[in-house]
């Protein structure tokens, strides 16, 4: 358990742009799972899409949800954004 922790620690601090795209590629193949579910159920591919989209919650909602329990992450932000709020003074 503790070396899952740490290695995620270390992959939110200097792999995080992995991460992310790694976050968007399973987001986008759950929605693309769901909208062919949806097409074998005789939907038409415009409301598929939609209704997957809505079952999923937001694909944006998702990534900041996901991002917010990544380990590390929240000191991480925090730390960035007090950086950047200093910059700006």
């Amino acid at each position: 358990m503790l070396i899952t922790r740490l290695a995620h620690l270390w992959r939110n601090l200097f792999r995080r742009a992995a991460a992310d795209r790694d976050l968007d590629d399973e987001l986008r193949a759950y929605v693309e799972l769901l909208t062919a579910d949806y097409l074998r159920d005789g939907l038409s591919p415009e409301l598929a899409r939609q209704k997957a989209l809505v079952d999923v919650g937001g694909v944006q909602v998702v990534k900041d949800a996901t991002r917010d329990a990544w380990i590390g992450n929240a000191p991480l932000d925090f730390a960035n954004a007090s950086l950047a709020m200093s910059a700006s003074l």
